[in-house]
């Protein structure tokens, strides 16, 4: 950590998203992964990390987030669910899909998922996806 005269706290919210659309079944690789987030200098906290389907998906599927501590190799496992089947109308909200911390809690910002300097979250999904699943993250840089 660099030494500075700023106060040591993080530099507020910033909003990451990304949309997958081709699935993959293998959950340790990054083959049709999409980078979701890039943790800052001194490391990130995560205090939402959710998918929504963009259109009429086709059936369930899992969504997946995959985390690298190198940025392409190392691959694990934080965290998935599974997503219903949804079809898109005029009037119909589109459901959000929470993912849940890494030992099962809630994320909060009083018990967010923490990642290294520099680590990478990607997205993935097992089934491909016309509509494809948008991914969020709320990430604080400390």
């Amino acid at each position: 950590m660099t030494i500075s005269n700023n106060p040591a706290c993080f530099q507020g919210f910033g909003f990451d998203t990304c949309t997958v659309s081709v699935g993959q079944l293998s959950t340790l690789n990054l083959t049709n992964a999409v980078k979701l987030s890039t943790a800052g200098a001194n490391g990130s906290e995560y205090p939402h990390l959710a998918v929504v389907a963009t259109g009429t998906t086709t059936g369930t599927t899992q969504a997946r987030l995959l985390y690298t501590s190198d940025g392409t190799n190392n691959v694990g496992l934080i965290s998935s669910i599974s997503v219903a089947a949804f079809t898109t109308t005029a009037v119909g909200a589109f459901v959000q899909n929470s993912f849940p911390n890494i030992d099962g809690s809630t994320l909060t910002e009083f018990s967010p998922f923490r990642i290294p300097a520099s680590a990478v979250i990607y997205a993935a999904i097992a089934t491909n996806q016309a509509g494809g699943l948008c991914f969020t993250a709320i990430r604080k840089d400390l």
